[in-house]
């Protein structure tokens, strides 16, 4: 099974109805850009005997932060709204958990990448679910030294958060894409103590990168 190639219609992931309980995602063809805009991932589900679908999201609001122990928390956010009568809040949150500098070596594309830990979180009101997993992640901080940008290659997630049991949006994911995030300690905390109070610590991931042929 390969991924959706280059020429293939992309598709934004725009969480909008649900159905027997469960989100589903509604998949809006959108003509492709030449350079990929910060923020925008490109998320590629392989189904259980199905073929890849390639999807992306736009995140609205994007904050990193350096901890004590020198691990950048980045976290990209996007807040919306189903089609329900009432509306129902959706989040999605996508995060990246690395050593600030690289080990050369240890990576397969770049010496400036890192191995990091991702995860990608969707929260409907008492339900949400996460797919985690490793991938390589590369860091520039602006001279400003509030900026950081950078890109994100290879990170292969599986849902191994789901506590509720009743939201399943994706088998597993592979996601890639650019970012850029302003720095705010305060607010990172915030989001990640509010995803673990929901679905829990992070597991043990691995960060070995499979092929994508499965």
């Amino acid at each position: 099974m390969n991924i959706v190639p280059n020429h293939t219609a992309k598709r934004s992931i725009s969480p909008a109805r649900t159905f027997g309980g469960l989100l589903l995602l509604e998949c809006v063809i959108c003509a492709g850009c030449t350079t990929t805009p910060y923020n925008r991932l490109t998320v590629v589900d392989y189904p259980h005997h199905s073929d890849s679908i390639q999807h992306y999201e736009l995140f609205d609001d994007a904050y990193y932060q350096i901890d004590g122990a020198g691990l950048t928390h980045l976290i990209l956010q996007k807040i919306s709204l189903t089609s329900e009568n009432p509306p129902q809040k959706i989040i999605q949150t996508f995060h990246i958990q690395s050593q600030w500098k690289p080990n050369p070596g240890l990576t397969y594309s770049d010496a400036s990448m890192i191995n990091a830990t991702i995860s990608y979180v969707i929260q409907k009101g008492n339900s949400g679910i996460s797919y985690d997993g490793g991938g390589f992640a590369s860091y520039k901080v602006q001279s400003s030294g509030t900026v950081l940008t950078g890109e994100l290659e290879g990170a292969e997630l599986q849902p191994l958060r789901n506590p509720s049991g009743d939201l399943r949006v994706f088998e597993r994911v592979r996601i890639s894409g650019r970012f850029r995030a302003i720095r705010d300690d305060r607010r990172v905390i915030r989001i990640l103590r509010q995803i673990q109070e929901q679905l829990g610590p992070l597991p043990p991931v691995s960060h070995d990168i499979p092929s994508p042929d499965y």
